[in-house]
């Protein structure tokens, strides 16, 4: 598991849109702590983690991808 980060930069590392980071965020893409509302409330991401949810989601994914999307997934 790597390093958290906000939506701008996970956006950044993966070279997608913070739209699109956000659309996938709704879709179900593993969060490392889900945003809310007020100060300090910004969501935290596993560029990794979500790396590997869109290879699974394309099926270009292998048996260790797998397993690191679903270990993120159990808090």
């Amino acid at each position: 598991m790597g390093k958290p980060v906000g939506i701008a930069e996970c956006a950044l590392e993966l070279r997608l849109s913070r739209r699109q980071l956000r659309r996938y965020l709704l879709e179900g893409a593993p969060q490392y702590r889900r945003g809310r509302r007020g100060r300090g409330g910004q969501a935290l991401l596993d560029p990794s983690a979500i790396s590997d949810w869109l290879a699974l989601r394309t099926g270009t994914a292998n048996a260790q991808a797998l397993l690191r999307v679903l270990a993120a997934e159990i808090p």
